[in-house]
Order: structure tokens, then sequence, then C-alpha cells
């Protein structure tokens, strides 16, 4: 919860980290998920939610409304 620190540009700790696995031969999927990511992620109120949830039922909840 209190973040890790990756020398960010803004110098605050790190504290939600996406993971996506893709497949090489196919980069345009990759790239929609990572845009629709960045979009979530710049809505203060998404990342709130983000960080509130208890358990992976709660944030399944909130990617899947959003």
């Amino acid at each position: 919860r209190q973040g890790v620190d990756f020398s960010s540009i803004d110098g605050k700790p790190s504290t939600i980290f996406v993971l996506i696995v893709a497949p090489k031969d196919i980069p345009e999927s990759y790239l929609q998920l990572m845009a629709e990511v960045s979009r979530f992620l710049s809505v203060p109120e998404n990342i709130a939610q983000v960080l509130a949830c208890q358990k992976n039922d709660a944030l399944y909840e909130i990617l899947t409304q959003k």
C-alpha cells in the first residue's frame, strides 16, 4: 500500500502495476489494451477505487464496470 520506489518523474512511489501478456505477432491488441488502461488510470477516482480494493472480486467488478 505504501508503494515501491521506481524513480518516477513525480518522485512518488508506484502503487499500481499492470502486467499484460500478449502474443508478439499481434501488437495491435496490446496497444489497444494499453490505451484503455491508460485512459482508465488517468481518472483520479478510478485510481482511488483500485487502491481501495481489498479483494480480487472487487477489483474485477470495478474494471468490468468501466
